[in-house]
């Protein structure tokens, strides 16, 4: 009888360690060049402009705008990042975009054997036009502004729910153990 006690508690520490989940956030990051403070009027029709794309206007560099993804992830996820900093900080385009990966730890590997990820990584510079450009901006994309604080609640909310949902477990598992433990040993 104890022997099986025994396998079931560590059975039970076995899939308690298992059963954590951690999300795996999109991450965005804005770093200002100045701490100068902008027309507080917010463009919410941010263009975007590749690394070697031709820019036709002029403009100040007001800040450095990066995003790292996660594993479902999607390129337009990373742009409308890019374009939500941009737009918070003031800017009217985003120059300079360049693409990479970098390696990302999978959150749910928690045991010896790290298991990690490549993560798309996108890095531009945002800026406020001096001058007017020749590009039409009437058919520029401004969803980004309702739906990246739509996501940052979701995985907010998925982040607080793993957290309860992993504690409940914790709790539940701890105390049946606890209680095979005691009528064990009685």
């Amino acid at each position: 009888m104890k022997t099986l006690v025994n396998i079931i508690i560590l059975l039970s520490l076995l899939l308690l360690n298992s059963c954590v989940i951690i999300s795996d956030n999109i991450t965005r990051n804005y770093t200002p060049f100045s701490n100068e403070v902008l027309n507080p009027v917010k463009n919410p029709s941010i263009q975007l402009f590749f690394d070697g794309e031709p820019i036709k206007f002029e403009y100040k560099k007001i800040g450095l705008v990066e995003t790292t993804g996660n594993k479902t992830s999607t390129d337009i996820d990373l742009f409308n990042q890019l374009k939500y900093l941009a737009y918070q900080s003031g800017a009217d385009a985003i120059i300079s975009i360049k693409q990479d990966f970098v390696n990302k730890q999978d959150p749910n590997s928690m045991n010896k054997y790290k298991m990690y990820y490549s993560a798309k990584h996108y890095v531009g510079i945002a800026v406020k036009k001096i001058s007017p450009d020749i590009f039409n901006e009437q058919n520029i994309d401004t969803t980004y502004v309702q739906s990246v604080p739509k996501l940052d609640a979701m995985q907010e909310k998925n982040t607080e729910s793993n957290g309860t949902a992993s504690a409940v477990l914790t709790i539940l598992l701890v105390g049946v153990t606890a209680a095979l433990f005691i009528a064990v040993h009685h």
